[in-house]
């Protein structure tokens, strides 16, 4: 089973750069303008989603049971989030040490051409 997110940021530019480089990596990945559609991502899912990767302006949802992480451009930056704008390459060391600190399995399936 690919390990499953769901990605919750307003600007589209953004939400589908981010869709798109997790799945490049082998994610399974889910995208949500709001915080009303990702609920219904998440009823939608049985909330069998590994991770949330929200914009912490936009959405901090009190308690999902899953593990959320925020990503923010804007004055409200802190250690534990990714910070806007970002590399590829840190958008996927965040994810995966988001993965890895709440024990899942960071090693998607791989799906470079080059095998």
């Amino acid at each position: 089973m690919p390990v499953v997110i769901l990605v919750v940021e307003n600007e589209v530019s953004v939400r589908t750069l981010i869709r798109r480089i997790l799945e490049k990596r082998g994610y399974k990945v889910y995208s949500a303008e709001n915080g009303k559609e990702a609920l219904a991502i998440l009823e939608a899912l049985d909330r069998r989603v590994d991770l949330v990767l929200a914009d912490m302006a936009m959405w901090r949802p009190d308690s999902l049971g899953v593990p959320v992480t925020y990503m923010t451009g804007g004055d409200l930056k802190r250690e534990d989030t990714l910070v806007k704008p970002f590399c590829s390459g840190d958008l996927l060391s965040y994810v995966e040490q988001a993965l890895s600190t709440h024990r899942i399995s960071p090693k998607p399936q791989s799906f470079d051409s080059d095998r």
